[in-house]
């Protein structure tokens, strides 16, 4: 392609105004920096893209809120020639809403339709231009404490389907964390841990945390959480929620040292497969299988070169 900016591959897309959705892609780049953008056509305005410049294949998403049924999805050169290669470009509805944490429409610093329980007032809310992952914005939260402070987060109530599968992503960049631990996760709708991946040192960029879990009643919530002795300064955007009917792909850019604790669930055939790591070098680190009749078998090494295979979790 040519540096023009508009030069490159166009796809005309109908959608349904006030409902959000997200657009992910494979990108391979030879030369260039090429683009994924999202246009509104009757605007017309680009509403948010992604760049690419790695020479390896590389997953990238973004996500938006349709202001109207009209939109165009480009495949462009930025700026300067680029010869890229794309593949398995996926477009579909996002039962997030604000995900891209583009509105905030009461000026508090919190994006629209996500609340907080920050009652000691320990988070600083803010939109960033600055540092985001797409869009024209991230939500940022810096986080304070004392001696005697409490958990603070915020989250969004999404409504689900309960028995069904949701693959739920979040972008998360940790700039700053001094002491202390981000827990980035889902509740079910009683307020317990559906799954959750908590770390303890700043991230070296964004990077993509995602869970499959499944519902067990009419509410899921992703959730950003700190610990009551966390003291630093997180971005978050381009949260997915979607139902899944097949084993999903999951990317991931940082090693497991950034990982303290949480798992890894791959919907094998709607039977979960589950890596499990916990908290300490000490704790166990698990493979769970689901049988035919429903059980859970949960193996693990016994620490004489052998292996556990028992119902009961480690």
């Amino acid at each position: 392609m040519n540096g023009n900016s508009w030069s490159g591959a166009i796809q005309n897309v109908a959608l349904s105004s006030g409902k959000s959705y997200t657009v992910r892609a494979w990108f391979y780049v030879e030369s260039g920096d090429p683009r994924l953008t999202v246009r509104d056509t009757d605007a017309p305005v680009d509403i948010s893209y992604i760049e690419f410049s790695q020479s390896k294949w590389c997953f990238d998403e973004l996500t938006w809120q349709a202001s109207n049924q009209n939109h165009r999805i480009y495949l462009q050169a930025s700026g300067s020639p680029a010869e890229f290669y794309v593949d398995s470009l996926q477009l579909f509805e996002n039962k997030a809403t604000n995900p891209g944490f583009e509105a905030d429409s009461d000026n508090d610093g919190l994006a629209d339709d996500w609340i907080k329980y920050d009652d000691e007032h320990r988070l600083t809310f803010s939109l960033s231009d600055g540092v985001k992952h797409s869009g024209s914005y991230s939500q940022k939260i810096e986080a304070v404490a004392s001696e005697n402070s409490n958990y603070a987060r915020i989250e969004q109530p999404v409504t689900t389907i309960a028995g069904r599968f949701y693959e739920i992503a979040v972008w998360v960049y940790i700039s700053s964390l001094e002491r202390g631990y981000i827990t980035v996760g889902v509740y079910d709708h009683q307020g317990y841990w559906a799954d959750n991946v908590a770390f303890n040192q700043p991230t070296s960029d964004w990077i993509r945390v995602s869970f499959v879990v499944q519902a067990t009643g009419n509410k899921l919530r992703p959730a950003i959480v700190f610990s009551p002795s966390a003291v630093g300064t997180v971005y978050i955007d381009d949260v997915t929620v979607r139902p899944i009917y097949d084993v999903p792909l999951i990317c991931k850019t940082e090693p497991i040292d950034f990982v303290i604790s949480g798992s890894l669930t791959v919907n094998a055939g709607g039977r979960p497969i589950v890596l499990g790591r916990g908290q300490y070098d000490r704790d166990v680190t698990y493979i769970a299988l689901r049988d035919s009749n429903g059980r859970t078998w949960y193996i693990y090494p016994d620490g004489s070169g052998g292996l556990v295979v028992t119902q009961t979790k480690p």
